[in-house]
C-alpha cells in the first residue's frame, strides 16, 4: 500500500475528475498606493498569520542563518508596527553542517549553546507571548502556544522552551513548527512524519503515514483535533486530514496524477476547501470537497525562487510569479501590475494580503 493510499478503515478517499480547461480574460485591477520608497525591501521578511478581521498581521524574519531574526507585529491599515522582537539569540545558535544528519557534532554543539542560556530562554518566552496573539499556521521556524511553550527548528533538530527552561531533541528533518487547534500543543513536521510536541513529557513517536506532508507550506485546522495539509506523491497533489487525537490520517483526497510531471508550489486555501499547485509550466487547482481539478492553465513562472501561489475559499487562485490572478469560478484572469515585488499572499476572502516592502499591502480583486 502507498503512503497516498490510506486503508479503508481509516480513511475516506474522494475519486477525482477533470473539469474542461478555464478560458482567461485579462483586466488589470486598482493597486493600493506606493509604500515609503524610502524604506528598504526585506526579502526575507514574512507573512506568518493573518488575524480573522484582517486587521494585524505577524511578520518574520527566523529563518536559520537569518543575520537578523526579528518578530513583527502590524497594523495593516495603518501601516505600522505595533510591536517588535529581535531573535539575535536564536542568530547566534549554530547550525547544522550538513541539514540530513550527517554532522556529528551538532547536537553536542547545540547542548552547549543552548544549556544554561538565560538570554535564548527570555527572548523564545518573549516571542512565545508575541506569536500567541496570531498563531502561525506553519510554514515557519518558530512557534509558540503562550510563553511558557515555544519550539524552533532548523532542520536537525528542535529547540524547546518550557517554562523558562531550554533544551534541545535532536530530529532529523525537523520543520514547521505550528500551534494545534486546540492551541496548548505543539507540532512539528519530521523526515519521519508528523510529531506532537506536549507540554511536558517526551515527544510521541511520528503519526503514521505523514512523512511526506509538503515542508514549508502552512495546514489549516478543521476542528478541534484535526488539520489538513499538503501532500506530493506519485505525481499527484493531496489534501491530508490529520487526527492528533487519533494519531492518524482519516481522510485523503487526490487530484489526478500527471505522468511524469514535476509538481511544486502547492498552497491550501484559509479554510482548507481548495487546493492550488503548479504542473510544470500550468498552474492547477482542486475543489477538496468534490476532488475535481478545475483549472488547468499556463503559467509563467520566472525566477523559481520567487514563485508561490496563494489560493482563495472561493477557488481563485493567484501566482505571486508573473503577478497573474486567476479565478476559477469567473473564468477570468487579472494581470497584476506593481513596481514593488508583493510576496507571501494569502487571501481574505477576495482581498489578497501581501508583504509589500517592510509592510502589508491589501489588494481588492475584482469579483
Amino acid at each position: 500500500m502507498s503512503a497516498i493510499e490510506a486503508p479503508r478503515e481509516a480513511a475516506h478517499d474522494v475519486e477525482p475528475g477533470v473539469e474542461p480547461p478555464v478560458k482567461f480574460d485579462a483586466t488589470p485591477p486598482e493597486l493600493d498606493p506606493d509604500p515609503d520608497p524610502r524604506v528598504e525591501a526585506r526579502d526575507r521578511l514574512r507573512l506568518l498569520a493573518l488575524s480573522r478581521d484582517g486587521r494585524r498581521a505577524l511578520l518574520g524574519v527566523i529563518e536559520p542563518g537569518a543575520r537578523a531574526p526579528e518578530l513583527r507585529l502590524v497594523d495593516v491599515a495603518a501601516r505600522e508596527v505595533t510591536a517588535r522582537l529581535e531573535l539575535m539569540s536564536i542568530a547566534a545558535l549554530p547550525r547544522p553542517m550538513w541539514p540530513d544528519g550527517r554532522d556529528p557534532d551538532f547536537a553536542a554543539r547545540l547542548d552547549r549553546a543552548v544549556h544554561g542560556n538565560r538570554m535564548l530562554a527570555e527572548e523564545l518566552a518573549a516571542a512565545g507571548a508575541l506569536l500567541a496573539e496570531l498563531p502561525s499556521r506553519g510554514g515557519t521556524n518558530l512557534a509558540a502556544a503562550g510563553a511558557a511553550h515555544v519550539v524552533y527548528t532548523d532542520g536537525a533538530a528542535i529547540t524547546i522552551a518550557r517554562s523558562g527552561e531550554v533544551h534541545t531533541e535532536r530530529i532529523a528533518g525537523a520543520s514547521d513548527p505550528q500551534v494545534a487547534p486546540d492551541g496548548a500543543t505543539l507540532i512539528v513536521r519530521s523526515a519521519a512524519g508528523l510529531r506532537v510536541v506536549p507540554i511536558a513529557g517526551p515527544i510521541p513517536a511520528p503519526i503514521p503515514e505523514t512523512a511526506r506532508l509538503v515542508p514549508r507550506t502552512p495546514s489549516v485546522a478543521l476542528g478541534r483535533d484535526t488539520l489538513r495539509f499538503v501532500e506530493i506523491a506519485e505525481a499527484r497533489a493531496c489534501a491530508v486530514d490529520v487526527s492528533l487525537a487519533q494519531r492518524r490520517v482519516v481522510h485523503r483526497t487526490c487530484a489526478p496524477a500527471c505522468g511524469e510531471c514535476t509538481i511544486a508550489l502547492p498552497a491550501l486555501s484559509p479554510s482548507g476547501a481548495w487546493l492550488a499547485w503548479t504542473a510544470d509550466a500550468h498552474v492547477r487547482a482542486m475543489n477538496v470537497a468534490t476532488g475535481v481539478a478545475s483549472v488547468d492553465a499556463p503559467l509563467d513562472l520566472g525566477v523559481a525562487g520567487d514563485a508561490a501561489l496563494a489560493v482563495s475559499d472561493r477557488g481563485r487562485v493567484h501566482a505571486e510569479a508573473g503577478g497573474v490572478s486567476w479565478d476559477v469560478r469567473a473564468k477570468t484572469a487579472h494581470q497584476l501590475s506593481t513596481p514593488v515585488a508583493m510576496r507571501d499572499c494569502t487571501f481574505r476572502e477576495d482581498a489578497l494580503v501581501c508583504v509589500r516592502g517592510d509592510h502589508v499591502a491589501v489588494l481588492e480583486l475584482p469579483r
